[in-house]
């Protein structure tokens, strides 16, 4: 029986995606603890700007991001045009 767990949603997430063979990114710093339904303009402020710095300080990390996502989008668009041309050619026989 378990009772209790010792990692956090955040360890669980890195090791489901590692099993998978997934990458995983987590943009938000480590210690942002803020409700997901919080009102307080200042806390909402504080919590935007340590994110904005901490993106900031890992830009290299955002932009490997943005490098595989461009990818994943090539392809699908690859794959799509690929797929369009072989029922265009079905068509005209």
């Amino acid at each position: 029986m378990v009772v209790g767990q010792e990692k956090s949603a955040i360890e669980c997430a890195q090791d489901r995606c590692a099993v998978s063979g997934i990458p995983f990114f987590r943009l938000s710093p480590v210690g942002v603890d803020v409700r997901i339904d919080q009102i307080d303009d200042g806390k909402l402020m504080d919590m935007i700007w340590v994110t904005f710095k901490h993106l900031l300080q890992n830009i290299e990390y955002v932009d490997k991001l943005g490098a595989m996502l461009i990818r994943i989008r090539d392809a699908k668009l690859e794959r799509k045009m690929f797929s369009c041309t072989r029922q265009r050619s079905q068509t005209i026989l």
